[in-house]
């Protein structure tokens, strides 16, 4: 049936031409939509403890951004959702012979400007179309300064989408080329004395790299609500 699947699944991407990054890109929706259906136990098993301690965590580092547990309740699925597709996409370029599509520039920066559409909207939202633009701009302050500081503001968002696309993107693809340089040693020397050391690098390495897909997309979250926050507060 898997199989069946599978060779349904290749035909059509042949016929509408989708590469294998795009359905890639559908991963994590796919787990993250199990995941938010499956039933959890009282008694929890180590599955869903991980889960449980996952989500503790990030709960307790995000909640104190939130002034209300109304707000609260309404923006953490947001961030949990932002959290597990960086993070399964992290954990994938771990696999062998794959890739992490979190080192693309261009997936990193979609989830960037993503992230900075939705904080100017809830922004919008809060204040006003006027509003929210005319309070980029520090308060008490003369119109002919606050002119001035309106393009420095405005810099200042695009600079957030730029330094939250690169910092994932840098992070993964620099991690991805370590494990990929290490690897070549063995051919670059052709030796067969380099193959133990090599082996042992490279599985402290992928463990490395797997605290840094945790690391990344809790990284990545977390700023994702600090921006969020800070348009949704006067003065947060």
């Amino acid at each position: 049936m898997i199989n069946f699947i599978l060779h349904e699944l290749a035909v059509l991407a042949k016929i509408f031409h989708v590469t294998s990054d795009v359905l890639l890109l559908f991963i994590p929706v796919i787990l993250i939509a199990l995941l938010g259906t499956a039933k959890f136990e009282i008694i929890p098993n180590k599955i869903q403890s991980i889960f449980e301690v996952i989500y503790e965590f990030l709960e307790s580092q995000m909640r104190v951004l939130f002034q209300t547990n109304k707000d609260y309740k309404n923006w953490m699925p947001f961030f949990l959702c932002l959290f597990f597709y960086i993070l399964i996409h992290n954990l994938l370029g771990v696999i062998p012979q794959n890739h992490a599509l979190t080192s693309n520039i261009l997936i990193t920066g979609s989830l960037a400007c993503l992230v900075i559409f939705v904080s100017i909207w809830i922004g919008i939202r809060k204040k006003g179309f006027l509003g929210f633009f005319v309070g980029l701009t520090p308060s008490g302050v003369a119109w002919p300064i606050r002119l001035l500081l309106f393009p420095i503001e405005l810099i200042s968002i695009i600079s957030k989408a730029f330094s939250l696309s690169v910092r994932l993107a840098a992070n993964m693809f620099a991690g991805h080329m370590v494990i990929v340089i290490l690897i070549s040693l063995t051919e670059i020397f052709k030796s067969a004395f380099v193959v133990p050391l090599d082996i042992v690098v490279i599985t402290i390495m992928l463990f490395f790299e797997i605290m840094v897909s945790f690391i990344q997309a809790f990284i990545f979250a977390y700023l994702s609500a600090i921006y969020v926050t800070d348009t949704m507060y006067e003065g947060h």
